[in-house]
């Protein structure tokens, strides 16, 4: 028949590495951050360990992110187990200067108010008034004259810009 022969398993707890991990920086590019911006160390026991670095959740993408966790993934998993922690993001707003113009840069004088159409697109969207920008136009934008108006970042987009356009006077004919 059959022998039932009692066994001792021993079972090892694997090492957690402690982990050390920079402030994530970036400037905002409209893409979620990779991977390999994590830079960070795994040590236990003083030891440096090798292994991969990842995002857990949501990961960073835009100026208003400010922590995100990454998780550290050991090459050797039979003597440690992952481990995650929660690590500072900094993205810069990315600067409007090169990413704004106007429409339309000459009118002619019609008794009406004119607003010079705003054009900015980034990575091929368009921005949104409001959201990613603010106009600000002169108080006088009907009579003739050069009129400039002020552009300024917003959430992901920072930066200041002034941009001119001109309303030439009705030729009377």
């Amino acid at each position: 028949g059959k022998k039932t022969i009692p066994r001792t398993v021993e079972i090892v707890d694997k090492s957690e590495p402690e982990l050390t991990v920079n402030t994530i920086t970036a400037v905002y590019d409209g893409n979620e951050i990779t991977s390999d911006k994590i830079k960070g160390t795994a040590k236990y026991d003083d030891k440096e360990i090798k292994g991969t670095w990842s995002f857990k959740g949501t990961v960073p993408k835009n100026a208003a992110d400010k922590k995100c966790t990454v998780v550290f993934t050991p090459t050797d998993e039979e003597i440690y187990k992952p481990a995650e922690t929660e690590v500072d993001v900094d993205i810069s707003p990315r600067n409007l200067n090169d990413i704004v113009s106007l429409k339309d840069t000459e009118f002619t004088y019609n008794r009406n108010a004119q607003k010079a159409g705003v054009i900015a697109v980034f990575n091929g969207t368009t921005l949104a008034e409001g959201d990613d920008y603010e106009t600000e136009f002169p108080q006088d934008i009907t009579n003739a004259g050069d009129k400039t108006v002020k552009i300024k970042g917003k959430g992901n987009f920072g930066g200041e810009k002034e941009l001119k356009y001109t309303i030439k006077p009705k030729d009377i004919g």
